[in-house]
């Protein structure tokens, strides 16, 4: 029994069963008490599953959950491609039978002989009626997030053989994604991300190929097949929220993001998304009134259309030595620039107290020449969305009412 659990504890540490929530929750072979936590990570679960001597069976159905994407994977063909990190290659590595690259959406430079892109939709459409199989293949066409997080260390494997690199240390896993420290065939450090497919991050990607490294981590490869990235690593990694000029460097980095959002998924047809899920799930009469009111002011009345990143916060940004600091972890979206500032300013790790949030909305707006009142407005309507289907997290609901006290 001790060996089993330590066996199950290494692969949690490993991200092989990932912490999502509900994981193996609806499984008929785990025991009832396990019902009563679905909505927690696995990591909460392994105290009531692992402590019982009896509970030898459980152990073994947690095992069997995590090695069974593994024990189906085909053999797969092995491509590989040179990556360098000054000629980044915009598409997947392995291209299934002369597919015609298009030049579209390619982002311009002095070697673009070196690079090419498969669009979208090839890549979602067959065009072979024989295609190679891959790890995706085995899972279903919508897989949910348990399924994905148990398949996420096999599918990185499979990418880094694609690729050429060597698979490194593992960050701590997400709870949509896998991160991995890898090396390029020249040795130079990157980073392998490979993403659960769903719909804020299905454009991160195009985000930083649309930055270019300018104030976000470069993009070196991608594989939109797998929804795998490979990226500039960032050294030494420390997150922003612990330092003293957090703000200062987000008001910085902020304007350079501000590029062309052609082509990006719209704030107004994530508002619409928000807006329902505000009017199903939020039980605070209050708090859903005014979010639901802002959205319906603000979505028909927005300013110029930019590419924003809806997350962008001390912890999405990572010191560097390129630049002192790099943008990670994009949810872009093409909107108004107000609604940029929401993450920041009901940020926990910036201060919390209503004089500091106030002082964060005060400030970004004054210093980036933008509305008070619509960054109030979408901070509100956006925190209050991003609640919906979690468990609510109290310090964000302070941050609302504070703002509204303050309307």
């Amino acid at each position: 029994m001790h060996d089993r659990r330590a066996l199950v504890l290494d692969k949690v540490h490993s991200g092989l069963l990932g912490d999502a929530p509900g994981l193996a929750g609806d499984d008929p072979e785990l025991k009832p008490e396990r019902a009563g936590t679905r909505n927690s990570g696995l990591s909460r679960h392994l105290g009531a599953v692992l402590r019982p001597a009896e509970d030898v069976d459980q152990v073994d159905r947690l095992l069997e959950l995590g090695e069974r994407a593994e024990a189906t994977l085909p053999e797969h063909r092995v491509v590989r491609e040179g990556i360098h990190r000054d000629h980044p290659i915009a598409g997947p590595q392995e291209i299934p039978h002369h597919a015609v690259a298009r030049s579209s959406r390619i982002r311009r430079g002095a070697h673009e002989r070196d690079r090419f892109r498969i669009p979208k939709d090839l890549l979602r459409r067959p065009h072979d009626p024989n295609p190679t199989p891959t790890i995706l293949g085995h899972m279903s066409s919508s897989p949910t997030q348990t399924e994905w997080l148990v398949a996420a260390p096999a599918l990185v494997a499979d990418v880094a053989r694609s690729w050429g690199l060597t698979l490194g240390q593992a960050y701590p896993p997400g709870a949509c994604g896998h991160v991995v420290r890898a090396e390029l065939p020249d040795g130079t450090p990157a980073v392998l991300k490979v993403a659960w497919p769903h719909r804020e991050s299905e454009h991160e990607a195009d985000a930083l190929e649309r930055w270019g490294g300018n104030g976000a981590v470069r993009l070196l490869a991608r594989d939109d097949e797998c929804n795998a990235m490979l990226l500039e690593r960032c050294e030494p990694g420390i997150c922003l929220s612990g330092s003293g000029e957090a703000l200062d460097v987000l008001m910085g980095l902020l304007p350079r993001l501000w590029t062309s959002g052609d082509g990006f998924a719209t704030l107004e047809s994530e508002a619409a998304i928000w807006a329902a899920d505000i009017a199903q799930e939020v039980q605070d009469e209050a708090l859903r009134d005014a979010a639901l009111r802002y959205l319906s002011e603000l979505v028909p009345t927005q300013g110029e259309q930019v590419l924003v990143n809806q997350d962008m916060h001390g912890g999405n940004v990572l010191a560097a030595e390129r630049e002192p600091w790099l943008v990670i972890d994009p949810k872009p979206l093409a909107g108004e620039r107000e609604l940029a500032l929401a993450p920041i300013v009901r940020s926990v790790e910036l201060g919390h107290s209503k004089r500091e949030v106030l002082h964060r909305l005060d400030r970004l707006t004054a210093e980036l020449d933008l509305d008070r009142d619509r960054a109030l407005g979408w901070t509100v309507a956006q925190t209050v969305a991003w609640s919906c289907g979690a468990e609510i997290f109290e310090p964000h609901t302070e941050v609302v009412r504070w703002l509204l006290e303050a309307a």
